[in-house]
């Protein structure tokens, strides 16, 4: 008999939340030294599923609620082709909720949100790629600092905080700027990506009083302000910052475990360091572990609510696809900083970086650190690259060296 289990309390909205451009998938990928071998890939591919009991699962409809059964599908190493972060999940075919591909010297992973957040989707790609790694050079490499239990990786860490006390109580998001502009045909994301000296950047940060964290995002509201027309800045910018709650609260899981801050307010007409100072003077004051106690319970206390326990699934799905709406409108874009990314010494000799990207129906910026290269990706559904132009020439002007790539726009008939 097939396993199932619940959806982890982040992860309930999202089989209700994709949209055009915004798929819910977000995408791990690893530079290596030397072209990738698909079939030793494919053995790694299905030797790390078995590590990681959660991503046998696939994504099934109840009653009530989505959950998660086990399925016997392996996973089908392919070529990297298509679209970046390409639907996973389709009602009439359910399969895994994952997919790994290759290109040239490049590992990428794409994940579904319901599975897992951007710290579970790394650790798998860590071990994936380790795995590889030891198949190719023949010699075993250590695992690495991720040595959870299977109970623990699939704990719903979110269930096991709930009812904390908290004397805080969850700030009401005001409705901020949207970004617009022409939307690439075939609900295709452009990819810009920009890699840059990481100590450089961390310089550059402690010269305007911040931290590297504060400094991005002082520098993406600087980028978006500048595009923003008179006529929409009565409304604030709001960046939308996702903070890893394993950093305060100790979990193994590799399911969800994140919540959602806001740096928001009206940033015109000050210099770039009062930027970087109230960036960082905000995100002080709403990642604290009192804040985001109050912020779990508040998704737990809806959870739980009775009456919408009750609600049929599919009066569930319009509603939450509703309010997911309403939330976004408290975004202008996002930026996801996973930080810096580890791997045991013997495999660094191997590995070139790591890049991050995520769907987004705006803008979505995501940050990744490997020794000393940092990547920075902008991906968005729109045609104008107005944003991140002005973000890395904010690099550029003072020093930091930044190489730039982009994915290939397909303007045809249909998709490749």
């Amino acid at each position: 008999m097939l396993d199932w289990t619940r959806l982890d309390n982040a992860a309930k909205i999202f089989p209700s939340a994709p949209r055009r451009g915004d798929t819910q998938v977000f995408r791990f990928s690893c530079e290596l030294t030397t072209p990738v071998i698909p079939a030793l890939l494919q053995r790694a591919a299905e030797d790390t599923l078995a590590r990681f009991p959660t991503y046998r699962y696939g994504l099934r409809r109840g009653f009530f609620w989505y959950y998660l059964e086990e399925t016997r599908l392996r996973p089908v190493v392919r070529e990297e082709k298509g679209t970046i972060c390409a639907p996973l999940y389709q009602k009439r075919r359910p399969g895994l909720l994952f997919s790994v591909s290759y290109y040239g010297c490049r590992i990428n992973l794409e994940l579904f949100h319901v599975l897992a957040d951007g710290t579970g989707g790394l650790r798998f790609l860590q071990a994936l790629v380790l795995r590889y790694l030891a198949l190719k050079e023949k010699k075993e490499f250590a695992p690495g600092d991720y040595d959870a239990s299977f109970a623990q990786q699939e704990e719903d860490s979110f269930s096991q905080y709930y009812g904390l006390k908290s004397r805080e109580k969850t700030e009401p998001q005001p409705r901020a700027v949207k970004l617009r502009g022409k939307r690439l045909p075939h609900s295709q994301l452009q990819l810009i990506l920009g890699r840059c000296s990481a100590s450089a950047v961390s310089a550059l940060a402690k010269e305007n009083g911040g931290t590297v964290g504060a400094f991005l995002c002082a520098a993406l509201i600087e980028a978006v302000l500048a595009e923003v027309p008179v006529r929409d800045r009565k409304r604030p910018v709001s960046i939308c910052v996702p903070v890893n709650l394993r950093r305060y609260f100790p979990s193994g899981s590799a399911r969800n475990f994140f919540y959602n801050i806001h740096v928001h307010g009206d940033f015109s007409g000050m210099p770039f360091f009062r930027r970087v100072l109230l960036c960082q003077q905000q995100m002080k004051e709403r990642i604290t572990p009192e804040k985001l106690t109050a912020g779990m319970n508040g998704f737990g206390k809806v959870e739980r609510n009775p009456l919408i326990r009750l609600v049929p699934l599919g009066i569930k799905d319009r509603v939450l696809h509703l309010a997911f709406d309403a939330e976004s409108k408290k975004d202008t874009a996002g930026l996801s900083n996973i930080g810096r990314i580890t791997m045991p010494p013997q495999a660094c000799p191997f590995v070139r970086g790591f890049d991050f990207c995520a769907a987004t129906d705006s803008l979505q910026v995501c940050v990744a650190s490997f020794e000393d290269t940092m990547s920075i990706s902008f991906l968005s559904p729109f045609r104008e690259t107005e944003i991140p132009r002005r973000f890395f020439r904010r690099l550029c002007e003072n020093g930091v060296e930044v190489c730039i790539e982009s994915n290939t726009i397909w303007e045809g008939g249909k998709t490749p």
